[in-house]
């Protein structure tokens, strides 16, 4: 059934003044009940992606999903881990307050691209498990329809955005390619 009647009317006042209560209900938690770092291809050595599970769904169709459906639903989404791709940040000014040039570059290899369309798969099949297909229904998004590769790629780029958990966003050491002093460089 979901929780979506919990963020929305008399649903939302009745969560908030759980929670002002008795510090319990859905305000008294993250978004997502279930989290699971997970290796998208059984050959992979280490966790490539992180995987979030929640009972509720948001409106779909905006460039910022902040609105909870009316449907009940669940929504699973996940974010890629130790990304290849390489961004750049440059100096526009010697004003410190000016903004920065960034350019972040995002699924700019074919490592990471793979991962992408291998983390829609993963994502896909999790849902198909018996535990929770029978309260699964039908994918709404990205939906049925988009099924090759190229089509999992292009909607992941249109929808995905920098997360807090990637890592390896700069390289640490001594060449060329460093943008940080390697461990214990700076001694006091």
């Amino acid at each position: 059934q979901g929780i979506n009647r919990r963020y929305y009317g008399a649903g939302l006042f009745k969560s908030m003044l759980q929670y002002l209560v008795s510090h319990t209900g859905p305000m008294a938690t993250g978004p997502f009940e279930v989290g699971a770092f997970i290796r998208t291809e059984p050959v992979i050595p280490k966790p490539n992606a992180q995987l979030y599970l929640g009972a509720f769904t948001m409106v779909r169709g905006s460039s910022r999903w902040s609105t909870v459906e009316r449907k009940p639903g669940l929504t699973i989404s996940g974010h890629l881990l130790q990304a290849a791709s390489e961004g750049t940040r440059r100096i526009t000014s010697a004003d410190p307050d000016a903004p920065l040039q960034i350019h972040p570059n995002w699924l700019t290899t074919p490592e990471d691209e793979r991962a992408a369309v291998a983390l829609v798969s993963y994502m896909r099949k999790y849902m198909q498990q018996p535990a929770l297909a029978q309260y699964a229904g039908e994918e709404l998004f990205p939906g049925v329809a988009c099924e090759s590769d190229a089509d999992v790629l292009k909607t992941f780029r249109q929808v995905s955005t920098s997360g807090l958990h990637s890592v390896a966003t700069c390289r640490m050491g001594s060449d060329d390619k460093a943008v940080a002093d390697p461990p214990g460089a700076c001694a006091v």
